[in-house]
């Protein structure tokens, strides 16, 4: 294997702990303000910076609505944003006064993007 694939793994492992550090200070800032709406716009540019570093922009910048949702869930086995959180993802972050959510919805939300991270 060339150095140059060696690097190129290196590189994508460092994003993928880097976006995981960033969920984690995501849900610490969610805890101590109880912002829904703040934590889904963090989140969801978080996912959206991550696709078009790993899929290019050209691929990813342009997607909205159920086809950046497609493309969320096309990245990993299973669907991971299903109706609940793809509402979520398209909606609170454009909201004046987000509908709060609770912590094990926040879990659940948070847990859906690692498991996408770790998938690309």
């Amino acid at each position: 294997m060339g150095w140059g694939v060696v690097r190129y793994f290196r590189l994508a492992a460092r994003r993928r702990r880097l976006a995981q550090r960033r969920l984690i200070d995501f849900h610490k800032d969610w805890r101590a303000h109880q912002e829904s709406g703040r934590l889904v716009a963090d989140v969801s540019a978080l996912l959206r910076r991550y696709a078009i570093a790993v899929d290019g922009r050209d691929h990813v910048a342009g997607l909205s609505g159920k086809a950046w949702i497609d493309h969320l869930n096309s990245g990993a086995a299973g669907p991971l944003f299903g109706d609940r959180l793809a509402q979520h993802l398209l909606k609170t972050p454009y909201q004046k006064q987000a509908k709060p959510m609770t912590e094990a919805e926040v879990l659940n939300f948070l847990s859906a993007c690692r498991q996408w991270l770790a998938a690309q």
